[in-house]
């Protein structure tokens, strides 16, 4: 009996070794694969190999997309072996020697490709808007949980130094209860510039999944994510017979508090939000999705109908330094992308910590 007991904690101890080198880095860090070769891939690989946050726990490794003579010129731009630059989304899944894959391809294929390398053994990292619907997120979340994987919505808005300050000083009630939440995105979208599928509804088009997630974002974080809010909108479609949400107005209420937001592809707007609370407010600066700096307002005391004069400071979160390229080409397509090291970074954090959300 007492051999039998032996033999069964050295097998558990040698099981939990498996365990621990299966969720370790290898040698140099995690290793990424990208699936999808656009230019907020392009911005992120930037982040992942040219910044000392994220360098410092990974690396890329592997690119792919349908067109291998693209994925060659991408893995040249980021100095990858050829033989790891595929023309084939399979291929990249099945690729033994990559950890981890970051989705960078258009709303409508995420499902498809997301259970795809969840299920070749991958973590998963997947640009927003992750699904179409609650329907396919349901299908993604529950296969990473029967694989044991890390699936996550790369929303790279939670994870800026200057977000984050927000949502401490919100969980330490540091400004009191949250009252009102005012946020805003609108970028005029020139039709015959944009991408075809923006403007379809069954390809998951329209501004919200698009541009719309970041005020909700920013509001939700307001509430902590603690309630589903109940929703009322107003907007405007595009012309044709699909027409796509373009133009809207939307308010969310929540116990204790309510949101006003407004997102738009016809108007350009400051992209700025702001968090009222009962003993102060915080401005977001614009832009309000990716911001490095906050105005962070504590009100005096209250005679019950109005505050006194209090105090007011601005607090800035400098990005991450860049490290410039060699042929002096521009680093980034989109403003503050190097603020993709932060998301990087907490992937790592979380899979070296063993989590899977």
């Amino acid at each position: 009996m007492a051999q039998g007991s032996q033999t069964l904690r050295i097998s558990i101890f040698r099981l939990f070794l498996l365990l621990m080198a299966l969720s370790s880095p290898s040698e140099g860090g995690w290793r990424w694969g990208i699936l999808g070769l656009g230019k907020i891939a392009d911005d992120f690989a930037t982040a992942l190999t040219r910044t000392s946050v994220a360098s410092a726990g990974g690396r890329l490794l592997a690119c792919a997309c349908r067109d291998e003579a693209r994925s060659r010129a991408f893995g040249t731009r980021f100095g990858l072996e050829q033989s790891r630059c595929y023309g084939s989304y399979d291929t990249l899944a099945q690729d033994p020697d990559v950890d981890i894959v970051y989705i960078a391809s258009t709303h409508f294929l995420h499902r498809d490709h997301v259970l795809l390398c969840l299920q070749a053994g991958k973590h998963v990292v997947c640009e927003k808007a992750i699904a179409l619907n609650a329907r396919q997120a349901e299908d993604m979340y529950a296969c990473a949980k029967r694989e044991g994987k890390l699936l996550l919505e790369a929303n790279w808005t939670r994870f800026l130094p200057a977000i984050r300050r927000v949502r401490d000083l919100i969980r330490t009630g540091e400004l009191g209860e949250v009252r009102l939440v005012t946020a805003d995105f609108g970028k005029v979208m020139n039709r015959q510039d944009a991408r075809r599928w923006l403007w379809e509804a069954e390809h998951g088009g329209g501004a919200l999944l698009h541009m719309g997630m970041y005020p909700v974002t920013l509001a939700l974080l307001a509430s902590q994510d603690q309630h589903e809010p109940a929703v009322q909108a107003i907007g405007q479609l595009s012309e044709g017979e699909t027409g796509v949400d373009q133009n809207v107005a939307v308010g969310l209420r929540w116990p204790g508090g309510v949101a006003s937001l407004g997102y738009s592809w016809v108007a350009d707007t400051p992209e700025e939000c702001v968090i009222v609370c009962s003993k102060g407010r915080v401005r977001i600066h614009p832009p309000a999705h990716c911001s490095d700096t906050l105005t962070i307002k504590r009100f005096g005391a209250t005679d019950g109908t109005r505050h006194a004069e209090g105090s007011e400071e601005v607090e800035h979160f400098p990005l991450p330094a860049v490290l410039a390229r060699e042929d002096g080409e521009k680093l980034f397509h989109f403003g503050n992308s190097e603020g993709l090291a932060y998301e990087v970074e907490a992937v790592h954090k979380a899979l070296s910590d063993g989590l899977t959300e």
